[in-house]
């Protein structure tokens, strides 16, 4: 076997000179040159498999056939080693559908290919190292931790592709910043604590080291034995020796792999996927989509298109780009009116349809206005967690004009986009949950202090009045009390529907400020103005008939004012002079508007 570390150090040092870069060949030729030498030196040692007697009896050395590399060689695990062995190095991108599985069957063979170099370089470790218990490589595992990729042991307990956790145990150290050996001779504790034997098998030495590539910690290579003090400053060279080959040799067959793959699409796809991760914002992916579609596609016009309702029936054209993209811009439609494009969403399938000039063939509607200049058109769902919701369209004056790589290529970023489009959803629902009252859908307290000191600012910046109405409902108790809560929150609804009504969209504030009290902050309104809101909100709820059965009954509101700067320059103290405003209404009479003075 020293020929073959002869042969892969000559292999090492004439690619390296040969690419001009003998630097790194230098790192692997070396170690190559190391582990041949040590087996010279260590001379013939029995093969694996042979019987050798010892103690009272015989035992047999058992090796793990090939593959040497069993429970932790699953499918899942062998897809994560790629990302796992070059901690960041390259990124992973794309998964077209049409190279996905060419890509699982390329990776296993480069896989196989590695776990073969593994087991004949620890079948060396056997030989240069004898009287071990465990030769065994770790790779890196998800969190951070260690998984045992390939193995050869005497041992009927050693736990098959045993998982350990970062610094668990004495093999867990390795993955420590710092840590370049571990060199145990005297280990008395239970075998279990290695975390890779499941029962206790009298090991009492343990050697190991880290494998390091580019600085970073990617796995180890360890050898442990039943004897005391079996291993010295000698075994730890030649576990660095294969630590450092094997590493090497992972990481450029990993990076090679990588780049192989990935050069053509990183430079199209990987700027517009950062841009729809770095987005919360369902407007901004629209936007980027559309931008994609127009610098990567060959097309006239670039649509996206999306249901007004989820789930619903009615959609919409959300974007356009290209030949009469004002005509077309926010044209609504429905789906049910059977164009193409509704099949991206109906069967959620991608449409390929190249046109006769005559008859018109309805894209969208037949209520659509016939565009004859368009020969092709390509549309491709956009999947989300919640089903297809959305479609990106591509339309061409050229007949045939989109190919299977068109297809690829757009339904790339669609997956990249619905990816987006569920996270942004799901921020801005846990956005609102947090900011809005569940019951009635105004916001709540807390935001709309946030909000109200921002408004107090921009007054002062601008010099502007700004008005607060604490608003109570009368007699809300009794109303709970004679017709039940269920009631009563059909009563906190309505109130708050008619108050939302009666003040300015995006201008105005309205938060439940807490059980049946409510807070308005009018923008910009001076004490006359904001005391006719007031009235038309205090009158327009006296007006309001509610029913229980078979029981009709109304509810009033009491209302305190007060208006910044007049009352006061200070946030805080207008919602407390606003507060004691209320107090008076409701002392005075009830179902009035008191400001404060």
């Amino acid at each position: 076997m020293s020929g073959v570390w002869f042969f892969l150090a000559g292999l090492f040092a004439g690619v390296g000179f040969l690419g001009g870069n003998w630097r790194l060949a230098f790192v692997p030729a070396a170690a190559c040159i190391v582990l041949a030498v040590t087996e010279r030196l260590a001379g013939r040692r029995p093969a694996p498999g042979r019987t050798k007697s010892g103690g009272s009896g015989t035992r047999k050395t058992t090796v793990i056939p090939q593959p040497a590399f069993q429970e932790p060689s699953t499918e899942e695990r062998r897809q994560d080693t790629t990302r796992a062995f070059l901690k960041g190095d390259m990124a992973l991108v794309g998964n077209e559908a049409q190279a996905r599985e060419a890509r699982k069957l390329a990776l296993r063979e480069l896989e196989d290919n590695i776990d073969g170099a593994i087991f004949d370089g620890l079948a060396l470790l056997k030989q240069s190292i004898p009287g071990g218990h465990t030769y065994a490589v770790l790779f890196p595992g998800k969190n951070d931790g260690l998984y045992m990729r390939a193995w050869v042991t005497d041992s009927e307990s050693l736990i098959a592709g045993a998982t350990l956790n970062s610094n668990q145990g004495l093999v867990g150290q390795l993955n420590k910043d710092g840590v370049r050996r571990v060199l145990e001779g005297d280990i008395i504790a239970d075998s279990t604590q290695l975390h890779y034997y499941s029962r206790h098998d009298n090991v009492r030495s343990l050697a190991g080291v880290p494998i390091l590539v580019k600085g970073v910690r990617r796995g180890a290579v360890i050898v442990d034995s039943l004897k005391e003090n079996a291993f010295d400053a000698h075994t730890v060279e030649r576990l660095d020796a294969l630590a450092n080959l094997l590493g090497h040799l992972a990481y450029h067959a990993y990076m090679a792999f990588e780049h192989g793959y990935h050069k053509e699409q990183l430079a199209a796809l990987t700027n517009y996927q950062r841009k729809f991760l770095e987005n919360m914002s369902v407007e901004n992916i629209v936007t980027h989509v559309q931008n994609y579609m127009a610098e990567c596609l060959e097309g006239d016009r670039f649509l996206v298109v999306e249901r007004t309702v989820r789930h619903g029936d009615d959609a919409r054209i959300v974007s356009c780009i290209g030949a009469d993209d004002k005509e077309m811009q926010g044209f609504e439609f429905r789906l049910s009116e059977k164009g193409l494009v509704a099949l991206a969403f109906e069967k959620e399938q991608i449409i390929n349809r190249a046109f006769p000039p005559t008859p018109h063939v309805p894209r969208f509607s037949p209520k659509e206005k016939a565009h004859g200049r368009m020969a092709s058109l390509l549309a491709v769902p956009v999947p989300t967690d919640m089903g297809v919701d959305m479609a990106l369209v591509v339309e061409s004056v050229k007949p045939r004009r989109f190919s299977e790589h068109h297809q690829n290529m757009l339904s790339t970023i669609a997956r990249a986009a619905g990816f987006a489009l569920s996270r942004a959803r799901l921020y801005q629902e846990k956005e609102q949950l947090a900011s809005r009252d569940g019951l009635t859908g105004v916001e709540n307290h807390r935001t709309f202090q946030e909000r109200f000191l921002n408004e107090i600012l921009r007054a002062q910046r601008y010099d502007h009045q700004l008005a607060v109405m604490m608003m109570d409902i009368d007699f809300f108790k009794k109303v709970n009390d004679s017709y039940g809560h269920p009631v009563g929150d059909q009563v906190l609804k309505e109130v708050a529907k008619i108050i939302s009504q009666n003040i300015r969209g995006g201008i105005d504030l309205l938060a439940r400020y807490g059980g049946e009290e409510f807070v308005v902050m009018l923008a910009d309104t001076d004490r006359a103005r904001a005391g006719e809101t007031a009235e038309r909100i205090r009158e327009s709820i006296a007006a309001k008939v509610f029913e229980s059965g078979t029981v009709r009954f109304q509810v009033t509101m009491s209302i305190g004012g007060a208006i910044y700067p007049t009352d006061s320059r200070h946030g805080h103290e207008i919602l407390e002079k606003a507060d004691k405003a209320l107090y008076r209404a409701k002392e005075t009479g009830r179902n009035r508007l008191v400001f404060y003075n």
